[in-house]
């Protein structure tokens, strides 16, 4: 016999987990910012910020700037702050790979 659960369609929030999919990690942070910011403190605000970055960097521009806005909107201070941060942290490329590509 099947039990009631198993008939019901599964919500997302439920069977997600976590390192599947940068952008899902990266929105479920600025959720958690967005949705709790009354109860997080700056130190957690600002771990969230800085750990949907660094996700957020793994997916396209136009998603990352996106999300930049939705932090800068609607993120507290120590939030963005962490966003920054972890901005200035992710390595770019030297000039010498950039001119090494252009020669390939």
């Amino acid at each position: 016999m099947a039990s009631v659960t198993e008939n019901k369609p599964s919500n997302p929030w439920q069977v997600w987990r976590p390192g599947i999919d940068p952008a899902a990690d990266a929105l479920e942070r600025v959720s958690v910012l967005i949705n709790r910011h009354e109860h997080i403190t700056a130190g957690y605000a600002f771990t969230l910020g800085e750990s949907a970055r660094r996700y957020a960097e793994q997916c396209s521009l136009g998603f990352l700037l996106g999300l930049e806005m939705v932090v800068r909107e609607h993120g507290n201070q120590a939030a963005i702050l962490g966003w920054r941060h972890a901005a200035s942290t992710v390595p770019q490329p030297s000039k010498s790979q950039n001119e090494g590509e252009k020669d390939a």
